[in-house]
């Protein structure tokens, strides 16, 4: 392999000929688009917690079937269950994070189905919240975000926006 690391831990490399794709050594579930995002989020609010765990696997799975080879029947099976980006500990709190650039209905959809399958898969003690990180709105998101339990980290102009929306929820909710 060969390629240079720069600051999202992401490295380059040719594994067969003409398409070069980018590893991501630091957050392996995360494209590398969306490592910065992440990072800027660890700058910004990092401190705020005790730990994080990446790549975490939740769910029940898919049985793969007699088709598959004994020997990849675990892997299969593993392979099958959904992945949170990351879990962050906070004392009292588990919360549940979805990453991406640009979040839309599926990243919404992610992140109020994932702490569900995280609390029915590890019988979690603690508060289990929602929590989106993301450097871009898509298209009516941020009205249904305002109408759900997600906390939201926008890294980019949208910012302003959300903390409005969320505010007027909040308002009308009162």
């Amino acid at each position: 392999m060969s390629g240079s690391r720069g600051n999202s831990g992401a490295k380059s490399f040719r594994p067969t000929g003409d398409i070069t794709m980018t590893r991501n050594f630091k957050y392996p579930h995360l494209l590398p688009p969306d490592v910065p995002v992440w990072e800027w989020f660890l700058y910004q609010h990092g401190h705020l917690y005790r730990r994080f765990e990446y790549d975490v696997r939740v769910g029940p799975g898919q049985n793969p079937g007699p088709e598959i080879e004994p020997r990849l029947r675990q892997s299969a099976f593993d392979l099958s269950r959904r992945r949170i980006d990351a879990v962050g500990y906070r004392p009292g709190e588990i919360h549940v994070i979805e990453i991406t650039k640009r979040a839309g209905l599926k990243a919404i959809g992610q992140v109020t189905a994932y702490p569900i399958l995280y609390r029915l898969t590890f019988d979690a003690p603690a508060v289990v919240k929602s929590v989106l990180v993301c450097e871009e709105l898509l298209v009516g998101a941020v009205e249904v975000l305002a109408e759900l339990p997600v906390e939201v980290f926008v890294s980019g102009p949208l910012s302003e926006a959300i903390a409005d929306a969320s505010a007027t929820n909040s308002t009308n909710n009162d």
